[in-house]
């Protein structure tokens, strides 16, 4: 292909460019072929062609370079070039032909090509293609590749610019680095060392480094340890653990880490010098690398070695001050433990009033006393963190209903109004220590009533949330008392401090309550905090988290329920509510106009105030007769705790307890009776022979007289009988001459005391296979648990001061009676006689002791017929309860256990009492159980039998 000399193109042939061809050729097939866009131009000859591309009728002109050579040369010098395209890609083949009937020289020219090698025939075709065709450059790429050429030089360049820049700060920096590094390996307080082992043996070393610190350890500098390594390896050989570090360094191979602790002496041998040492072992291409550091511990050491005396001189003290605690607590509890004993006994001898008053006081200072010395011992057991959680199933409804009582009691002396409120929603059972709850909810309510004199005492007991068998539960106890300022708030749960300096002389108190208070609460895993403002009043509230044993067993009683409108409690609103019960106010102004309503509006309970039935003439008869459906239940005030009258069905709103709601809207109401607030009687009792039939045979081994009195008086008033001994030695003695039911022994005894006595015994029990002896242990220790006790070998354990209650109950866990039913006595009260070894006569227990008669009734044969008709009395209501068992009826099980009950306060039978009361009791029970009514009913019918035996001996 020919173009003109002067044509400049960047880019190659298109679609505008005109090629022109010969007509009589090939061309015109292979422009198409290979540029099928292009225009074409035909020419007859050579020559014509020549000049249209001359004179820039066309673009290109294709002809055969051989034949249109001399045009070229002759006419068209100088003004042609020769362009490279597609068209000399194409394959121009050259061929000869022979006439087909010239056979020999056919054969001729095969046999010249077949003998020709194919080199030959290669050269042979590269000389006939002479001419290489070289294209004019496509300036548009060369363009393009000299700007992308220059743009990688550049980019080039630039990198490299920034890689020196960069290699030159990291030089500075490395610089930087090194230096500061070696100002830090030579000021640190410690070396670094990397060495290499290069074998099993922990000395084979080559030092890699090692700071210049290394001379203030050894007293050689780190240049001559480079030097010679073997110096390290002398100055450890004479070390007289020297094998044992070498142990430990192959074991620390094999872990990748070693740590020691190491004493190094200074070159003067005078002074030493305590060093740690940290090293992290990786392996390497022979052996292993080490990179130590060793850091100067010698001032830690020093204080190491001041805080281990100082804590052996602390835990000495605290042994001391537990020691001390304990025998203060032994020596101080052991007289008020004497005062309140005696007191306790006397009890039933002060009945003038004057007498009875002088003795409430004498209890009261002795029980504050003792109040004072529990506080102060509780607060060193928390303090020492040796008070531990007695954490049991309990129902905290039970224990908050029982808890109120005397704090409500004790708020209306003060002229206060107390309100309860404790949430339907809160579970039957968790599991906690009611101890320390009672013991903080008391702290509060007696804070809160000490400091209040005009107002309310508010306790607000809610279920907050309740999720994965738990139970978060919220105490609230407010007041309307003095109140604390912000700044008093702050140190309010600190040991000792009172909120004012004049509170200690006004108000009575250690200032340890509260503090113990909040470690308590902080022991149970809850949170107390204390809102208050002054002259206003303040707020306590404890969230604590209980297990789930029982859930809530809230039954719906959907009874219609008629309030008077000036009966305004939201709290009676509220637990009517939660139960489902319909509330209807009403307003009459006559008792007419309140029968009709109660019978227009289908009321089935109705509460009316007491000041309201007794201004209206109210009385249990028009009751009976207007209102003879009607569930009445009257509004009174806060004694009605302390009420047994079987016709009245009274609540208090002061406060207004739950159960006592529910009984009385559930069933004939049965108020609150706390037996222990009864007027204390002298109990009847057994001649020595008899208890000791009765499986009542008690040895004591305590060595202070006034306790050996006490605890004779109260025993043989429980109906034991008693030998004394004065030591454990004593004890031994008297357990090898006579049969013992039980052992009750002080701990701290001259000769032997209680702890080796218990232990003699066990050991003694474990020689002869014979059967436990109960031993129970008495201490003035309050600082004490069942478990440590139990692994000295006692059965149970007492803390003085000793309650004849407390002393009552624990011995009826250990002692199985036996009833005895012959030879009835007199009724009068038997002594106890001193031991001996006669004939045990049997004899019935004396049920009514003649002697709590007298002074009621004045005259013996009175009393005598008294009991004769009270006999009578007891034998019909024993054929009426029989018969309201076996029909099921608890209404008039409930009726005539309480009679009884009354009857039996009267005439001083005091076993019947109880036993009436706990029938009573479990004749209210949601869900009564036959097997404890039948139980109670035969317990009942036995004393009446014996009660019968009584009265029929004289």
């Amino acid at each position: 292909m020919v173009d003109r000399i002067n044509h400049r193109k960047l880019i190659g042939i298109n679609k505008t460019d005109i090629i022109g061809v010969l007509t009589s050729g090939f061309g015109a097939s292979l422009v198409k072929e290979h540029y099928p866009t292009a225009k074409i131009h035909q020419f007859k000859t050579k020559l014509d062609i020549l000049h249209a591309l001359a004179n820039g009728e066309i673009n290109y002109a294709v002809i055969s370079l051989s034949a249109a050579h001399v045009l070229l040369q002759k006419n068209f010098l100088g003004q042609f070039k020769i362009v490279s395209s597609h068209i000399d890609d194409h394959n121009r083949k050259v061929s000869f032909a022979v006439k087909k009937d010239n056979l020999p020289l056919r054969d001729i020219f095969n046999k010249a090509m077949d003998s020709l090698p194919p080199g030959t025939l290669i050269n042979i075709q590269k000389k006939w293609h002479t001419v290489t065709l070289k294209a004019d450059g496509n300036y548009h790429r060369l363009i393009t590749f000299i700007i992308i050429f220059g743009l990688v030089i550049s980019a080039i360049i630039g990198a490299i610019t920034v890689w020196n820049r960069r290699l030159t700060n990291e030089i500075k920096h490395r610089k930087a680095v090194e230096d500061k590094l070696t100002y830090l390996t030579n000021n640190f307080d410690g070396v670094l060392i990397q060495h290499h082992q290069k074998s099993d043996d922990p000395m084979d070393i080559d030092i890699l480094f090692m700071s210049e610190k290394i001379a203030d350890f050894t007293g050689i500098s780190a240049s001559k340890f480079y030097f010679f390594p073997h110096l390290l390896q002398d100055r450890i050989a004479q070390r007289e653990d020297y094998q044992n570090l070498l142990t430990a360094m192959r074991n620390a191979v094999k872990q990748g880490y070693w740590r020691t602790e190491l004493q190094i002496n200074a070159q003067d041998s005078r002074s030493s010098r305590w060093i740690e040492v940290r090293s992290q072992i990786t392996p390497a291409a022979i052996g292993w690398q080490w990179n130590s550091i060793l850091i100067d511990i010698t001032q830690l050491k020093h204080q190491q070695l001041a805080l281990t005396t100082a804590k052996q001189k602390s835990q000495a003290a605290t042994t001391a001050k537990s020691r001390f605690l304990a025998m203060m607590s032994h020596e101080i509890r052991t007289p008020i433990s004497g005062i309140i004993c005696l007191l306790d006994l006397m009890k039933p001898y002060s009945q003038q009033p004057e007498l009875r008053q002088i003795h409430q006081n004498l209890t009261l200072s002795s029980e504050n006393l003792l109040n004072i010395v529990n506080d102060v011992l509780d607060f060193s057991k928390l303090e020492s963190k040796k008070l531990k959680l007695d954490i049991r199933e309990k129902t905290l409804t039970k224990i908050v209903t029982i808890l109120v009582q005397p704090h409500a009691i004790h708020a209306a002396q003060k002229g206060l109004d107390f309100k309860l409120w404790l949430d339907p929603n809160i579970a039957q059972s968790l599991r906690f220590d009611s101890m320390r709850l009672k013991q903080v909810l008391n702290n509060l309510l007696n804070n809160a009533i000490k400091f209040t004199s005009q107002g309310s005492i508010y306790l607000d007991i809610n279920l907050l949330s309740q999720q994965d068998n738990q139970q978060i539960i919220a105490f609230k106890v407010t007041d309307t008392g003095i109140g604390i300022s912000p700044q008093d708030i702050n140190k309010l749960f600190q040991p000792f401090e009172q909120i004012d300096q004049d509170s200690a002389r006004r108000y009575d108190g250690t200032g340890l309550g509260l503090s113990i208070c909040h470690q308590l609460i902080q022991l149970m895993g809850g949170t107390i905090t204390v809102s208050s403002q002054l002259d206003q009043g303040t707020s306590f509230s404890i969230i604590l988290t209980f297990d789930i044993c029982q859930p809530t067993k809230i039954k719906p009683l959907k009874k219609h329920c008629g309030l008077l409108a000036m009966v305004n409690d939201p709290i009676l609103v509220d637990y009517l509510t939660a139960w489902q019960c319909a509330i209807t106010t009403l307003n009459p102004t006559t008792k007419e106009q309140l029968a009709a309503a109660v019978s227009t509006q289908c009321i089935d309970t109705l509460f009316i105030p007491q000041s309201w039935a007794t201004e209206h003439n109210i009385d249990l008869n028009w009751i009976a007769i207007n209102l003879p459906s009607v569930n009445w239940i009257t509004i009174t005030s806060a004694n009605v705790m302390l009420t047994s009258n079987i016709n009245a069905r009274n609540i208090s709103l002061s406060p207004l307890l739950p159960q006592q709601l529910y009984r009385a809207l559930t069933q004939p109401f049965q108020p609150y009776n706390n037996d222990s607030q009864y007027q204390y009687t002298l109990p009847v009792t057994l001649t020595r022979e008899q208890a000791i039939a009765n499986n009542r045979y008690i040895l004591v081994a305590e060595d202070h007289p006034i306790n050996q009195q006490i605890l004779k008086q109260q025993l043989e008033q429980l109906n034991y009988a008693v030998d004394i001994v004065d030591n454990g030695k004593q004890a031994l003695i008297a357990l090898a001459d006579n049969h013992y039911n039980i052992l009750l022994t002080d701990c701290h005894m001259p000769e032997m005391d209680g702890y080796e006595l218990a232990k003699t015994i066990r050991e003694q029990e474990q020689q002869t296979a014979t059967i436990a002896l109960p031993i129970i242990a008495i201490t003035a220790n309050a600082l004490t648990n069942t478990e440590r006790f139990k692994t000295m070998g006692f059965s149970d354990y007492l803390i003085k001061p000793l309650k004849q209650q407390q002393l009552k109950e624990v011995l009826a866990q250990w002692l199985q009676p036996v009833n005895v039913t012959n030879n009835v006595p007199n009724l009068t009260q038997v002594g106890t006689k001193q031991v001996t070894t006669s004939n045990i006569s049997t004899a019935a227990i004396a049920m009514i002791d003649i002697n709590e008669l007298l002074p009621i009734f004045g005259d013996n044969e009175l009393c005598q017929t008294l009991l004769q008709q009270y006999l009578a009395s007891c034998v019909d209501d024993l054929t009426q309860l029989n018969t309201a068992i076996a029909q099921q009826n608890n209404d008039s099980i409930f009726m005539i256990s309480h009679r009884m009950k009354g009857a039996a306060r009267m005439m001083a039978f005091h076993q019947l009492a109880q036993a009436t009361h706990d029938l009573e009791l479990c004749s209210q029970q949601v869900q009564i159980n036959t097997t404890d009514l039948q139980r109670n009913y035969l317990h009942i019918e036995q004393l009446i039998e014996q009660l019968s035996l009584q009265i029929h001996s004289t």
